[in-house]
């Protein structure tokens, strides 16, 4: 999609009167569906299906806000984000702005949703995977740290990369991108 955040507004008001929100009420309905599908392993829009991969959390959880992510996959939304100029990587995020991670290639292959931002860089991170809607804690800050030095306090949860290895989260993490601002 093009136009920015106008068009995506736009978008939204096409999409009925519950659409009709303002950015930050957009991302928090995002971020509220996304927590509500923990666990699910099959997410619907409007009655339909959603392909069973990591892009349809996002467009899922945002299509509830009337905003629509014009993009077909995870790589193609980090491209989209990256010609928009939303990616970052050195600033905390927003609930509700997008994460990638990369595979062992480097290229980003998977996206979650931000849920919650602690004041130490810690997020929470909802995404789709095979075993359904999971959540998990990632600190970019941090990113070779499975807790805090002082407390034991967790910084990155231990998931499995595309290539089947075990990593954590924070190593994986390619950047943000803020979809609504």
């Amino acid at each position: 999609m093009r136009g920015g955040p106008t068009a995506l507004l736009l978008l939204a008001a096409c999409a009925g009167p519950r659409a009709l929100r303002s950015p930050v009420q957009a991302r928090a309905v995002a971020v509220r569906s996304a927590r509500a599908w923990l666990g699910q392993r099959r997410l619907t829009l409007h009655g339909r299906p959603l392909p069973a991969d990591c892009w349809s959390l996002p467009a899922a959880a945002f299509g509830r806000a009337g905003v629509v992510l014009d993009a077909s996959s995870a790589e193609a939304l980090y491209r989209k984000e990256r010609a928009r100029g939303k990616l970052f990587r050195d600033r905390l995020p927003r609930p509700g702005d997008l994460v990638f991670l990369s595979s062992a290639s480097g290229h980003p292959a998977h996206v979650g949703l931000v849920g919650e931002v602690d004041r130490d860089g810690t997020v929470t991170v909802y995404q789709r995977m095979a075993r359904g809607v999971v959540a998990y804690r990632m600190n970019a800050r941090h990113p070779d740290e499975a807790t805090a030095p002082a407390g034991g306090r967790r910084w990155n949860d231990g998931i499995v990369d595309p290539g089947g290895s075990p990593r954590l989260a924070g190593q994986l993490f390619a950047g943000y991108a803020a979809v609504l601002r």
